[in-house]
């Protein structure tokens, strides 16, 4: 169904740039309040006057310590993962951009050949929500969890062994070579640390594990990658059960 507003603005070409500019989906328009429309046109107005928006400005200032990278940004920065972007294949890194620019979507199943480039390019994904995340002034607050406890990124695969190999790896090392993350990962006792990324001054923890990992139950499991899911089998643990017990730690709110 295409409200009202939808329509007005599908009518005015600066408008429609302009919520462009605030990577704002146009079909969300729908589900709005008539007081939170208003406000996004008035942003929107704003951009076509002034090339942006001191009320979207204002109300980011809200949620957010640092403004968060934009996809094409983060992937060319070197300062955050411009070593990998320029090593992504064209086509994925075109997908990829296309994911992260759209946060309505929660979830990805990705399919192909071997070496296709799932993996590697997962571990971007991966990567740039927790960077989202940490730019929160409070993540806890965005995914409606308790105050003080850890945010849980996720990478699970049939086994502990496989998580931690090349997804997990892959991961831990953007994690470690960015110097944006750099700044903020913790440094501790290795042992402890060798299948997981520590950021305790937000609650945000990476790690690593098996599909039955008994670790990221009962926790705030704000992402994530279920690897070589194809593989998962057997009569307990099925490939689907797995999957709907992910989707509801998980819960549906983008970061």
């Amino acid at each position: 169904m295409i409200g009202p507003a939808t329509v007005a603005i599908m009518k005015e070409p600066e408008l429609r740039e302009a919520l462009d500019k605030l990577a704002f989906p146009l079909e969300w328009l729908v589900d709005f309040a008539r007081e939170d429309l208003s406000f996004l046109l008035k942003a929107a107005d704003e951009v076509v006057e002034l090339g942006w928006s001191p009320s979207m400005t204002s109300l980011m200032a809200e949620d957010w310590e640092e403004e968060p990278p934009a996809p094409d940004q983060f992937l060319d920065d070197p300062y955050y993962l411009g070593f990998y972007g320029k090593t992504l294949y064209p086509m994925l890194r075109e997908e990829l951009e296309e994911i992260l620019w759209d946060r309505s979507i929660n979830e990805v199943f990705m399919v192909g050949s071997k070496r296709y480039g799932k993996t590697y390019m997962a571990s971007g994904g991966i990567v740039y929500d927790i960077c989202r995340t940490l730019c929160r002034r409070c993540p806890q607050e965005h995914f409606g969890a308790a105050e003080g406890t850890n945010m849980i990124f996720a990478n699970l695969s049939v086994t502990g062994e496989n998580a931690e190999g090349v997804l997990g790896n892959y991961i831990l090392t953007w994690l470690k070579r960015s110097p944006w993350f750099n700044d903020r990962f913790y440094r501790g006792d290795k042992r402890r640390l060798k299948n997981a990324g520590l950021f305790p001054e937000k609650g945000v923890i990476y790690k690593a594990g098996n599909s039955s990992e008994f670790s990221i139950l009962g926790g705030n499991l704000a992402g994530g990658a279920l690897d070589e899911a194809n593989f998962v089998v057997g009569s307990k643990r099925t490939r689907a059960s797995i999957i709907r017990d992910l989707k509801n730690l998980a819960g549906n709110s983008p970061t």
